[in-house]
């Protein structure tokens, strides 16, 4: 039996109203405690048909397509795509609208897919296009390993049933801007004064991937393999090279957001050992999600109704109680009973208080702190 909780969290993740690409990464994480999966591909769909964006679940897994996308285009190469390579379990008809007609093959063999699964040692897949008025919108896949037991009924059932959700995410739109918190990923990067990187640890190579490409193709370079060359990166690095005279430890914080949130940078001087080596930069990045986001993911397992937790995220973003009321179509003495009932239950008296009960005490984050410069 799979948690309906998940399901719930799923359900009302999509209906926040933020954009997809902050809010598919989340639904990935927590779909597999539904349907257990050893990776997942998300694929936005632009207007003919074109893969617009995608993300992976684990980002890992989004290198080794695009390593394995590059062999497989090289011309002449053993890794050349052909035909009669799908040997994967794409199931057509687990679609978000029935009559939303993608052909889920001919999908993957574009992206190829088929060379890509043979060389990876993939197994059966499973796949469910989201769309809106029958324009196709987004299209999931969840992989298993090669030997592993393929995707049942009820698997199909429960993608099925997440579908709309799915369309959902991909349509709806937050109409004012949140504010943004930390996520809790972080990692750091030693670079030199030029920009070349000389470390990085993994989640940092995945932070840099996110920060420095609004939109993932199967075409981007290695993060290895370049050097910290975004606007934001050389910004800081600058600062380092005309301050010389600075000492070690000063911090220089500079924000970046693009579809995928926000990265906070915050680097410092590192002095070397050897004598006459040059300084190294340390670069912290440090990835923030909006507050709803953040909110949603800490009442998870709080004691309120699906209508109490889509209160208290309503509260999150600054609303009074004629607002809320608004909202839900419900008399503004209904949400003021709605408020006291969820404060009650959370042991507050503000909505400060409840914020910072869900937020375990910690400041909330904003979306441009004082002095920090964003790009």
């Amino acid at each position: 039996m799979k948690s309906p909780s998940s399901l719930a969290y799923i359900r009302q993740l999509c209906c926040l109203g933020l954009d997809s690409e902050l809010t598919i990464p989340v639904l990935l994480r927590e779909l597999r405690a539904i349907v257990p999966y050893q990776c997942a591909v998300f694929c936005w769909i632009g207007a003919n048909g074109e893969l617009r964006n995608l993300y992976s679940e684990p980002l890992d897994f989004y290198e080794s397509l695009r390593d394995e996308h590059h062999a497989a285009c090289i011309p002449g190469s053993a890794g050349t795509p052909a035909k009669g390579l799908l040997r994967v379990d794409i199931r057509p008809g687990i679609y978000a609208e029935e009559d939303l007609v993608v052909n889920a093959g001919a999908f993957l063999s574009a992206i190829s897919w088929p060379v890509i699964a043979e060389r990876l040692h993939l197994g059966p897949v499973i796949a469910a296009v989201a769309g809106h008025r029958g324009i196709a919108k987004g299209a999931l896949f969840l992989v298993r390993a090669a030997g592993q037991p393929g995707f049942t009924a009820c698997d199909r059932q429960l993608i099925e049933g997440i579908s709309p959700d799915l369309s959902a995410a991909l349509t709806r739109r937050h109409t004012s801007r949140p504010n943004y918190s930390d996520s809790g990923a972080e990692g750091m990067i030693i670079s030199d004064s030029d920009g070349s990187i000389r470390h990085l640890c993994a989640k940092a190579r995945h932070l840099l991937i996110l920060s420095c490409h609004s939109n993932l193709t199967l075409c981007e370079t290695k993060p290895d393999q370049i050097r910290l060359s975004n606007t934001a990166l050389r910004c800081l690095l600058q600062r380092h090279s005309r301050n010389h005279d600075q000492p070690p430890d000063i911090d220089t914080p500079l924000l970046q957001e693009n579809r995928w949130g926000q990265f906070l940078f915050r680097s410092f001087r590192l002095e070397v050992a050897q004598a006459n080596h040059e300084p190294m930069i340390g670069i912290m990045v440090r990835h923030q999600v909006p507050l709803p986001l953040k909110l949603l993911a800490a009442m998870k397992n709080a004691p309120l109704s699906g209508k109490q937790k889509e209160v208290c995220l309503m509260l999150s973003d600054g609303l009074s109680h004629g607002e809320i009321a608004g909202q839900l179509s419900i008399s503004i003495h209904t949400a003021i009973d709605h408020v006291r009932k969820i404060y009650q239950k959370m042991n507050v008296h503000s909505r400060d208080e409840l914020l910072d009960i869900f937020l375990e005490n910690r400041i909330r984050g904003v979306s441009f702190p004082a002095g920090l410069e964003r790009h």
